[in-house]
């Protein structure tokens, strides 16, 4: 009896004692192997304390969720990479990004653009300033192998009594992130003054009826409209927001100077892939407006069919969520780009060398 009792409470102990070893690896890689000891050089958690494992039937968003919380703490300035990387059981990996903030439009003589604040919209706490050059880098921690998207955030107020224009806050198309660094990542940033300019082109153009005779303009929106009339007062007026730019560019395009194979980028160096159409996935409707080709001169033309060889297209009043850009002509070949639409931001740009690139490798201004 005595003996059978003895057995029964080894037993008992053992199995508490693996439930207690699966309840530490419930945590996370690196826990119950690699976790926080009185030996180790990182002591206890300290402020930040890695989530607890979670007894829900319902199983997580991601097998990566804990990994990701651990790269988010190092990304918002919670933990050091060297301690998420110990805590993670080796798991992390840091990636470098860089890249310009051109300026578009009115920029008082400068090309880049300082004081530019540039943060990853997934990560708001990661954030950095362009210097005076507006160049900018900034490092990502990720979970190891594990590719992740993200997009970034534009953000320049400008500092008039010093001359420096307001620009318009952009969002960048989405970047899928693996485990290479990322150079000479462009934006053309536009200032406040020009942004405006061509949005009134565009608002013009969608408030106005099939004619536009006055100006001798005609223009395609759709066919139940009528002649205009000026003295008219039921004319729907229709706001404009979520835009959605994109160049279409040559195998060789970019906005990076060290990159030109001319110097400086000009008007006789144009970038875009001229006879390119574009197709927005999901379709729209009106309101919603596009593609509509920018021309030679970098302006909304509502009467050209394809791509022109500034290589610019662009879409309004699009839908939030995911839409994706992607081009045709043959026998070329494109990489489409995706925009992740959101409430706040209503301007949304991919330049090369990260927009629709295709193979196309001729000359500037060749088809």
């Amino acid at each position: 009896m005595r003996k059978r009792f003895t057995v029964c409470l080894l037993l008992a102990v053992f199995t508490m004692a693996a439930a207690g070893v699966s309840d530490l690896a419930a945590q996370g890689p690196g826990f119950g192997q690699h976790g926080p000891s009185p030996y180790s050089p990182y002591g206890s958690y300290g402020p930040y304390s890695p989530p607890q494992p979670s007894h829900s039937p319902h199983p997580p968003a991601s097998p990566y969720a804990w990994l990701e919380s651990l790269a988010d703490a190092v990304n918002s300035g919670q933990l050091s990479y060297e301690q998420a990387l110990w805590y993670s059981g080796w798991m992390l990996e840091k990636v470098e990004l860089s890249g310009l903030v051109g300026c578009f439009g009115v920029c008082n003589g400068m090309y880049g653009v300082p004081g530019t604040t540039v943060s990853i919209a997934e990560i708001p706490a990661l954030s950095t300033v362009t210097g005076m050059d507006g160049r900018w880098a900034l490092s990502l921690a990720k979970v190891k192998n594990l590719p992740r998207r993200i997009s970034f955030l534009y953000e320049n107020p400008g500092v008039a009594s010093l001359g420096l224009p307001m620009f318009h806050t952009v969002k960048s198309n989405v970047f899928t992130v693996t485990n290479q660094d990322i150079g000479g990542i462009a934006i053309q940033f536009p200032s406040e003054e020009f942004f405006q300019a061509a949005k009134g082109i565009v608002a013009a153009h969608i408030n106005l009826p099939e004619y536009f005779t006055r100006g001798g303009y005609i223009s395609n929106l759709p066919g139940a409209y009528k002649k205009f009339d000026y003295f008219s007062e039921s004319q729907p007026v229709y706001a404009i927001g979520n835009i959605v730019v994109a160049t279409v560019g040559k195998s060789w395009a970019t906005m990076m100077p060290e990159d030109y194979v001319k110097a400086p980028y000009e008007d006789a160096f144009p970038h875009g892939d001229p006879g390119a159409v574009v197709k927005i996935t999901p379709e729209i409707e009106f309101p919603g407006l596009g593609p509509v080709y920018f021309n030679r001169d970098v302006l909304p033309d509502f009467l050209t069919p394809y791509i022109s060889d500034d290589g610019g297209v662009m879409f309004a009043n699009v839908p939030n969520g995911t839409i994706k850009l992607d081009a045709k002509k043959s026998p070329y070949k494109y990489t489409p780009v995706e925009f992740e639409v959101e409430e706040g931001v209503d301007l949304y740009i991919a330049t090369p060398p990260y927009a629709i690139m295709g193979t196309n490798g001729s000359p500037a201004g060749d088809w």
